[in-house]
């Protein structure tokens, strides 16, 4: 499988909060971390997909 579908999956970087922190923003700023990977693993999923697509017999199994 080519190197491009590893790419689109990295990690999402996520902020650290402690109890000093403001709750809603905290709230916002996981929100934000969250919908970002869901694109990624929606990104993965539809890259996969491609890839399996345009290699399909063309194995030697």
């Amino acid at each position: 499988m080519p190197e491009i579908c590893e790419k689109i999956l990295e990690p999402v970087d996520v902020v650290e909060f402690g109890p000093a922190d403001d709750a809603v923003g905290a709230y916002l700023e996981r929100d934000a971390e969250v919908t970002v990977a869901n694109e990624r693993i929606k990104a993965g999923k539809a890259c996969v997909r491609d890839q399996r697509q345009e290699y399909a017999g063309h194995g030697g199994n």
